[in-house]
């Protein structure tokens, strides 16, 4: 009787530890980013700064959904920001500096707000 309950006891564990090995290995949600109009940006900018920093600004805020983005360089001072979550668009941001040309900082607070209204959304 003994052997009995600690080959339940066995199973048991081992259940739960196959159960956290499938949790943790799941995949991260779908990350879509284009750049349209990079030819505006300034030379020490371009489409794969601006979709690392979103990029990144989203895996801190761990968005659950898949998010698609649009960037339209509008002019090599400003920026807008197409974003999908879950299929469902979202309000336009925008980011726009003034007397110069686009900085990283701008970029990082563009992709900031873009992690924040995706992760509200999702």
């Amino acid at each position: 009787m003994h052997l009995g309950v600690a080959t339940a006891i066995a199973l048991s564990l081992a259940s739960l530890a196959g159960g956290s090995a499938c949790a943790m290995t799941g995949r991260a949600p779908a990350f879509e980013c284009r750049v349209t109009g990079g030819e505006k940006l300034p030379a020490e900018t371009g489409a794969e700064m601006i979709c690392a920093a979103v990029r990144g600004a989203l895996a801190a805020a761990r968005p659950l959904v898949p998010v698609r983005v649009e960037v339209l360089v509008t002019s090599n001072s400003s920026l807008t920001a197409r974003i999908e979550v879950a299929g469902k668009r979202l309000p336009d941001e925008e980011v726009a500096v003034m007397d110069r040309k686009l900085s990283k900082g701008a970029i990082d607070m563009l992709a900031r707000r873009i992690a924040e209204v995706a992760g509200k959304a999702g």
